[in-house]
C-alpha cells in the first residue's frame, strides 16, 4: 500500500471518531462555540487529506460541510436538530469512503451522487454551502503552474534562495494565526520536507505592530525550497493545504547547501523526531520474546532452590542474579506493555455508524452512546474487543430496544437508549453496555434452553435467576424463532463469551424485564502476563487466573454441612455451595481436618472450591492451549512454574458450567 495512503487511512479515521464525538457533544448542548469550532477545523483537515486522493466527491461534500460550519460559527445560521443528523451522516459516508480507499484505493461509483445528495441538504437558503472550492484555491494547493506567482519572484530574488541545485519545488506556508491553540507545529511540518534546501521566515500580510503582537498567535510565514517532486511536497502540508501555495522552478546545478543551513535543518529534524513507527508484528514479537524471557527467569528460580541443598554460596550468588534478573524482566515488561497500549477509539469508531445502520434497517429508534474510548489499552486486547462489543450492541438492539408504538404503549419515550462506557478500574478495562430496552424474562430464558436441549428442564427450575441469565452464553441458544440477517442462527452470546475469555476477561450480565438490561466486561489492561494463583490437588498442581477468585479462606472441615444434594457452608452470612475441585477434575477426593477454599462466581453465583493446599501467586505468561491441550475441557492455557514444571491453567467458567 503507498505510504501516504496508509497514512491517511490512519489519520483519517482518527479525525472521523474526532467529529463524530464532537458532533454527539453538539447533540447535548448545541450551544457550545469551543465544540463547534473544533468540529469545524476537523472537517477542514478531513477536507485537505482527501484532497491528496482521487476523492473529488469526498472533497467536495467537506467543502460544503466546512461552509456550513462557518456559518454556524458566524452566528449567521442556527444548527438544529436535522442539521446535526446530516452532519453525522456526512461523516458516516465519510467514513465509508475511507474503507473504500483501502480496500479498493477508490470510491464507489455512486460517489458523486450520494456527495451532491448530501450536500444538497446542508445548503441554507443564501445557497453558499454547496459551492466548491474556487478555481484558484485548488490550482494555489494543487496544480503546478506555468505562470510564477508574485511571491516566487520575491522569493528567488533573495540570495539565500539562489544557486540551490537542479530543479526544486518551492512553497509558501502562511500558518493560520490560531495553529498553536490546535497543537500544530509549523516548523516541525517544514523539518519534514522532503529534500529541503533552504527556508526563511518572514512576515505574514497581517503581522500587527510589536506592541501589538500576541504571543500565542502565529503572525509569520515560511518559504522554502526543496528538490522534491511537487507531490512529495504538498505530501508533507497534507493537513494544511488551504494555508500554503506552491511552483515548480528550476536551477542550474553546480552549487550545494550552504553548511550552516545543512546544520541547522539536521538539528531541527532531529529535535522533531520523537515518533518512530513500528510495525504491528514486531510489537508482537517483542512481547512473545519478553514472555519467554520470564518462563526463562522462572526456571532460574527452581535452580536456585535446588543449589540450596548443594552449595550455599553458590544458591546465594543465583538468588542475587536471580533478583537483578527478576528487576530488569519487570522493567523490560512494563515498558514493552506500555508501547502496545493504544486508545480504543480508532478500534471503536464504526459502532455508532454500525449502531445507526442497523437501527434503521430495523425500523427503530435508537441513540447510541459511546464514552470512555480514548481509554489506552494492550494491543491485542483493543484488536480482539471489537467483535465482541458488536455482537452485544446488535442485540440490544435487535433484541432488546422495543419498537416505537410498543415503547409508547409502555410508558417509555419512542427512542430508545443504548449505552457502551468504558472506564478504568486499576489494572483492569471495564466496558459496560446498558439499554432501556424489554430486558430478559428468566422463564422465557428456561423454556429456551429446555427446549434445545441445553439443559434439563428439574436442573433448570433449580437455578437462580443470576445462572438462568447465564444460559444465554450456552453455545446454540437463541430465542429467536426466525432467521434474519441480524439474529437467529444460534451463533450468539457464547461466540462473545469465548471471545472475551481468550482475551483473559469475563462477562457478566444483570436484566429486569421490561426495564433493560446491562452486560459488564472486564478485561485486562496488560495482555503480555497474567497474574495466577496456584492450588495443588490430589497431587497434582494447577494455575487459577486471579481475576476469577473472588477471596482464599480456611475453614474447619465441621462447618461444610451436607445440604440437599451437595455440600455448603456460611461465607459473610451467605450460603456458598462448597465443590471439591478434585471431583471437577475426576480425582479422588483428599479427607482433611482443615477445608481450603477458592471462591468463584466464575460460573453466575458464588461457589467455594475446595482444594488441598493454596499455593504461591505469580505473574506469568500464559499461552493458549494448542495440540492434544485444545481437546480437554476447562484448559484455558499453560504456563512455566518457576521449578521449570508445566502448569495447566484452568478456566473456572467452562469448568463450573
Amino acid at each position: 500500500m503507498d505510504e501516504l495512503l496508509e497514512q491517511f487511512l490512519i489519520e483519517g479515521r482518527e479525525l472521523v471518531a474526532q467529529a463524530h464525538g464532537d458532533l454527539a457533544l453538539l447533540a447535548r448542548d448545541p450551544a457550545r462555540s469551543e465544540v463547534l469550532s473544533s468540529l469545524f477545523r476537523t472537517v477542514h483537515t478531513l477536507k485537505g487529506s482527501v484532497a491528496l486522493f482521487d476523492m473529488g466527491p469526498a472533497e467536495h461534500l467537506l467543502h460544503t460541510a466546512e461552509t456550513r460550519l462557518e456559518r454556524e460559527r458566524g452566528g449567521r445560521t442556527a444548527m438544529g436538530r436535522d442539521d446535526l443528523e446530516t452532519l453525522v451522516a456526512v461523516i458516516d459516508q465519510l467514513d465509508r469512503w475511507i474503507d473504500e480507499m483501502e480496500h479498493g484505493g477508490a470510491l464507489p461509483a455512486d460517489a458523486e451522487a450520494r456527495a451532491a445528495t448530501l450536500a444538497e441538504s446542508l445548503q441554507d437558503d443564501e445557497g453558499e454551502d454547496g459551492e466548491r472550492p474556487s478555481e484558484t484555491e485548488s490550482k494555489t494547493a494543487t496544480s503546478e503552474t506555468a505562470d510564477a506567482p508574485d511571491w516566487l519572484g520575491a522569493m528567488l530574488a533573495d540570495s539565500r534562495f539562489r544557486d540551490l541545485d537542479g530543479a526544486a519545488t518551492a512553497f509558501r506556508y502562511i500558518p493560520d494565526s490560531e495553529c498553536f491553540f490546535r497543537g500544530e507545529d509549523p516548523l516541525a511540518l517544514v523539518a519534514g520536507v522532503p529534500d529541503l534546501l533552504a527556508i526563511d521566515v518572514v512576515r505574514s500580510a497581517e503581522t500587527p505592530e510589536i506592541a501589538d503582537i500576541e504571543p500565542f498567535k502565529c503572525v509569520l510565514g515560511i518559504l522554502g525550497v526543496s528538490k522534491g517532486t511537487l507531490k512529495a511536497v504538498q505530501g508533507a502540508f497534507r493537513m494544511v493545504p488551504d494555508q500554503v501555495s506552491f511552483a515548480q522552478i528550476a536551477r542550474p546545478s553546480g552549487s550545494a547547501l550552504t553548511e550552516a543551513l545543512a546544520e541547522t535543518l539536521a538539528s531541527t529534524s532531529a529535535d522533531r523526531a520523537t515518533m518512530l513507527r513500528v510495525p504491528a508484528d514486531k510489537l508482537d514479537t517483542l512481547a512473545a520474546e519478553v514472555r519467554e524471557l520470564a518462563v526463562a527467569m522462572h526456571g532460574l528460580e527452581g535452580v536456585t532452590r535446588q543449589a540450596q541443598r548443594v552449595d550455599r554460596a553458590l544458591a546465594d550468588e543465583l538468588r542475587r542474579i536471580q533478583s537483578g534478573l527478576a528487576r530488569a524482566v519487570g522493567t523490560l515488561a512494563a515498558m514493552v506493555a506500555d508501547v502496545r497500549l493504544v486508545p480504543l477509539q480508532p478500534v471503536l469508531r464504526r459502532l455508532p455508524r454500525l449502531a445507526r445502520e442497523l437501527a434503521s434497517a430495523l425500523d427503530k429508534n435508537v441513540a447510541f452512546e459511546l464514552s470512555g474510548d480514548g481509554i489506552e489499552v494492550d494491543k491485542q486486547i483493543a484488536e480482539g474487543l471489537f467483535e465482541p462489543l458488536l455482537h452485544l450492541v446488535r442485540n440490544a438492539i435487535d433484541h432488546g430496544i422495543e419498537a416505537p408504538q410498543i415503547r409508547l404503549r409502555s410508558g417509555k419515550p419512542a427512542q430508545g437508549r443504548v449505552a457502551l462506557e468504558l472506564a478504568r478500574r486499576g489494572d483492569r478495562l471495564v466496558a459496560t453496555l446498558v439499554d432501556d430496552g424489554a430486558g430478559i424474562d428468566p422463564a422465557t430464558i428456561r423454556k429456551a434452553a429446555v427446549a434445545k436441549g441445553i439443559i434439563a428442564a428439574e436442573t433448570a427450575e433449580n437455578l437462580g435467576e443470576r445462572q438462568v441469565l447465564r444460559l444465554i452464553f450456552a453455545p446454540g441458544f437463541s430465542t429467536s424463532e426466525v432467521v434474519t440477517d441480524v439474529s437467529g442462527r444460534g451463533v450468539g452470546m457464547d461466540a462473545v463469551q469465548r471471545a472475551v475469555e481468550r482475551l483473559q476477561g469475563t462477562i457478566d450480565i444483570e436484566s429486569e424485564p421490561g426495564q433493560g438490561t446491562r452486560l459488564t466486561i472486564q478485561l485486562p489492561l496488560n495482555a503480555i502476563v497474567t497474574r495466577l494463583l496456584t492450588v495443588s490437588v490430589a497431587g497434582e498442581r494447577y494455575g487459577l487466573r486471579m481475576d476469577q477468585i473472588v477471596e482464599t479462606l480456611r475453614l474447619d472441615a465441621t462447618e461444610i454441612q451436607t445440604l440437599g444434594q451437595g455440600n455448603a457452608c456460611i461465607i459473610r452470612d451467605r450460603t456458598v455451595p462448597v465443590v471439591a475441585l478434585a471431583a471437577l477434575l475426576g480425582h479422588d477426593e483428599t479427607v482433611s481436618p482443615v477445608a481450603r477454599l477458592v471462591v468463584t462466581d466464575a460460573g453466575g453465583e458464588p461457589m467455594a472450591l475446595r482444594v488441598d493446599a493454596l499455593g504461591d501467586r505469580l505473574d506469568a505468561p500464559v499461552r493458549e492451549r494448542s495440540g492434544l491441550l485444545s481437546a480437554l475441557p476447562a484448559v484455558g492455557g499453560t504456563t512455566v512454574h518457576s521449578d521449570g514444571t508445566v502448569l495447566l491453567v484452568l478456566d473456572l467458567p467452562e469448568l463450573l458450567a
